[in-house]
């Protein structure tokens, strides 16, 4: 798209698209979708870790020895996914706690612990084989990664190009 310039910002919190200078939001989001977002998946979520790690741990019963890596974004994480997976198991949840999912993620790959993996964020590292899904049980919530726009998109326009492209690659 030559015509195109595009800028990223990485944000912590969805910007308000009408009082801030973006032409689109790409956040996990829950409740009602508007006509001005478009749905790229349900979030759904599993335990990953490194090809290392993963290797020790053949059934939930395994998981007790290990250390669990804790994203502060998403504290509820292990919770959830245990309450719907292995609510019979008694299993340490303490572990390192981190302000950014990127670095959870990359001390994940580096063996420090299992890691509760959003499938979006972890499917590029899972089929590069860095990282590996320990239990394929997933727990999807009640929450979508959506791309929202200002406006509802106009066909042919730039941004409505920069959608079909953002959602070609999911």
């Amino acid at each position: 798209m030559p015509d195109a310039s595009i800028s990223v910002s990485a944000l912590e919190q969805k910007p308000n698209l009408i009082r801030e200078p973006f032409d689109l939001a790409i956040f996990y989001q829950t409740g009602e979708v508007l006509s001005n977002t478009t749905i790229i998946s349900r979030d759904a979520i599993f335990p990953v870790a490194s090809p290392a790690v993963a290797r020790r741990v053949h059934a939930l019963s395994d998981l007790k020895n290990e250390v669990f890596l804790h994203d502060l974004t998403w504290k509820d994480d292990w919770k959830t996914w245990l309450s719907e997976i292995a609510s019979h198991e008694n299993l340490n949840k303490s572990g390192p706690e981190f302000t950014l999912y990127s670095l959870a993620l990359e001390e994940c790959k580096n063996g420090a612990g299992i890691l509760i993996g959003h499938e979006n964020l972890v499917r590029k590292q899972i089929d590069a084989g860095s990282l590996v899904a320990v239990c394929y049980e997933k727990v999807y919530l009640p929450r979508n990664l959506t791309i929202t726009t200002m406006k509802p998109l106009q066909k042919n326009s730039i941004l409505h190009t920069v959608v079909e492209k953002l959602l070609a690659i999911n």
